[in-house]
């Protein structure tokens, strides 16, 4: 699944290897947000979306945007033009 940026398609982004860079430990974010370690695991590798009351607090430690977090968009997701 990729989002499209400009017309361009950019793969979202790894956000594991996003808090691996930053050294932001798995552990780290689960205490900060009180949260359990697998739960961020889910999140990281995108297995579950974030819910939406994380989604700042983890942005500010990835140093990204909620934009970034949320899950990948698709045109079968949103039928714009029926609107």
């Amino acid at each position: 699944m990729t989002k499209l940026f400009r017309g361009i398609s950019v793969p979202p982004m790894d956000l594991k290897r996003r808090a691996r860079l930053l050294r932001v430990r798995q552990h780290h974010i689960a205490e900060t947000l009180g949260v359990s370690k697998s739960a961020v695991s889910f999140w990281l590798n995108r297995t579950y979306p974030i819910p939406t009351i994380y989604l700042r607090p983890m942005a500010a430690m990835l140093k990204v945007t909620v934009d970034d977090l949320l899950p990948p968009h698709t045109d079968t997701e949103c039928d714009c033009e029926a609107a």
